[in-house]
């Protein structure tokens, strides 16, 4: 059951959200609709009806009255359309509760059902049209005081629904199945939660600090990487009327509420009372006298910090760029990192932007090693189609910090600072290519059970990674991620080429982020970026099948986290313009 336990009124909408007051409650960006039938008023008693059996269970079908102006409107007409079918929307679950002695508490997982004339006789209700009426409403009933009413049905728990999502672990090295549990989980509200006595109480029961567990995974032919699938291993259709979609689209929706949430944290209100918005800082906080860049050996990952140096006041500023790791045994090499980056406590160290390219484990699981705050901005591409429990815990994390967020997409067009983003710029809409879908990235409009702001061809996440150029000391810095063969077909739409100091190679160097194919001119990243003066590939070699490329290997020079010697990490002196390794 989703919630467990009594609450008084005023702690059941502090941690649950909905209106204070009313038998019918709607919590915003939510997938529930409440219903408290109160014993202690009991003001519809003539239409409400819940009759417990004498082993106490839940009744199969209970009565519930229309909210006080008993029209097909407003709240009463969110419960008749809470299966999500009138207008496209996610599948929503009727949660039934009972209040009494000022205590709610739940009683089960329900659905409207429509009312038969054979109920409506059995009850002594007309079966009639009324006057100006066509015909009789299936969606509810009408009692013989004119008090309409829902005739709900007890129905499965979706908490008990087996739903699984595929996902690649990168210390399992191979694909698993994360099982997808409570809802619980999705309903954090930290924000009035904290407020009240029993918030350390709330944290243990909604489990969101539990760890993960995935098991490994042979996909049958048509299931790949981020798709859902039921106890028997087959993929669900979203768009079905299966209960394993319905939970499956209460996920997503739950995890599009994470990332609403996430941009309150960018209001701010100024000295009068105002709310503004946050402006993010596209250039370092702090005068610095030098810069150092640190690409990391993270095993199968990506990890790279930008580091601002003030030597008079012994104080540095660091920008990471993406924060993945395969295991413990690499996470070792990020603390000696950081042991260099402060020289064992001899400067301090802020953290003030925290790039995290898009959210494959690979990519941000070692997020927890940069201590964030209400000054750091993190800069995320949101709402992307699917995320799993890691990337949902993470983004609930940097919430609880008020950490900024920042949409790269949002500073393509922008020349000033140090920060300039080449790729995505929100609008993008490439033409289909060969046997390739569009890819299209829109602004946030929730308008489906599976409706998103970016959406890849082929669940591909990898096409939403930011192209990220960095100008310091007149050299630049250019970091793109996972950007793959899409990203590089819509940035070489009106490119020019361009000189690099600094060249991370895209995809950790191989053959999917180097070669370029299709585009006139274009053969790999060299093309577009020529002359590379120090260049990066950051990859365990041959893990999982992958490798560098072999024309970018053959390139001499080329630094690489795979070196056999075993490279702690690669540090790059901006102003001296050497690279050391550790």
């Amino acid at each position: 059951m989703l919630f467990s336990g009594e609450r008084t009124n005023r702690e059941f909408y502090m941690l649950y959200g909905g209106q204070i007051a009313g038998g019918i409650r709607t919590p915003k960006n939510l997938p529930f609709i409440y219903l408290i039938i109160s014993k202690d008023t009991n003001d519809y008693k003539d239409v409400d009806s819940l009759d417990f059996g004498d082993n106490g269970e839940a009744p199969e079908f209970v009565r519930y009255a229309f909210a006080k102006d008993n029209e097909v409107t407003g709240l009463n007409l969110r419960v008749l359309n809470h299966d999500g079918r009138a207008d496209n929307s996610c599948y929503k679950s009727l949660l039934l509760f009972v209040k009494e002695n000022g205590r709610i508490r739940q009683i089960g997982e329900y659905r409207r059902i429509d009312v038969s004339n054979e109920y409506r006789i059995e009850h002594g209700e007309q079966v009639e049209a009324g006057v100006g009426e066509k015909e009789i409403d299936p969606r509810y009933g009408v009692n013989n005081n004119g008090r309409r009413y829902f005739l709900l049905q007890r129905t499965i728990d979706l908490d008990d629904v087996e739903l699984k999502l595929v996902q690649y672990d990168s210390e399992l090295e191979s694909l698993a199945t994360e099982q997808i549990l409570s809802r619980r989980e999705y309903i954090y509200r930290p924000e009035r939660a904290e407020r009240l006595e029993n918030y350390a109480e709330f944290l243990d029961e909604i489990e969101i600090h539990s760890d993960v567990e995935r098991v490994r995974f042979t996909p049958t032919e048509g299931i790949s990487e981020n798709d859902f699938v039921d106890a028997n291993n087959q993929i669900v259709d979203l768009q079905s009327d299966t209960d394993e979609a319905k939970k499956a689209q209460q996920y997503l929706m739950m995890v599009q509420n994470m990332h609403i949430k996430l941009s309150r944290n960018n209001v701010i209100i100024d000295a009068a009372g105002n709310e503004i918005q946050y402006e993010p800082k596209l250039m370092p906080a702090i005068k610095f006298d030098n810069a150092f860049f640190y690409v990391v050996n993270v095993g199968w990952g990506l990890l790279q910090i930008l580091v601002f140096s003030d030597d008079r006041k012994m104080v540095r500023e660091a920008w990471v760029f993406d924060c993945g790791c395969q295991n413990k045994t690499y996470e070792k090499k990020i603390l000696e990192c950081l042991d260099d980056i402060n020289e064992d406590g001899k400067y301090t160290v802020n953290i003030t932007k925290l790039f995290v390219s898009h959210p494959h484990d690979d990519h941000f699981t070692r997020y927890g090693l940069f201590p964030c705050d209400d000054k750091t901005e993190v800069w995320i591409n949101p709402n992307v189609k699917y995320c799993n429990k890691k990337y949902y815990k993470f983004l609930g994390d940097i919430y609880i910090s008020k950490c900024k967020m920042v949409e790269p997409c949002n500073y393509s067009t922008r020349g000033s600072g140090y920060i300039k983003i080449l790729h995505p710029d929100g609008q993008l809409v490439l033409v289909k290519r060969a046997a390739k879908a569009p890819i299209t990235i829109v602004r946030f409009n929730y308008v489906g059970p599976v409706n998103v702001l970016y959406t890849c061809y082929e669940k591909e996440e990898n096409e939403i990674c930011p192209i990220i150029q960095i100008n310091v000391f007149d050299k630049k810095l250019y970091i793109p991620g996972d950007a793959m063969d899409r990203s590089w077909e819509y940035y070489c739409g009106s490119y020019s080429k361009d000189s690099a100091d600094v060249y991370v190679h895209a995809h950790h160097g191989t053959t999917s982020g180097f070669t370029i194919s299709g585009i006139a001119g274009v053969a790999d990243e060299t093309d577009i970026f020529d002359p590379i003066k120090y260049e990066f590939v950051s990859l365990k070699d041959k893990f999982r099948g992958w490798e560098i490329d072999t024309n970018l290997a053959s390139h001499t020079g080329l630094f690489r986290t795979d070196d056999p010697i075993g490279i702690k990490y690669y540090k790059y002196d901006l102003k001296n313009d050497v690279v050391t390794r550790a």
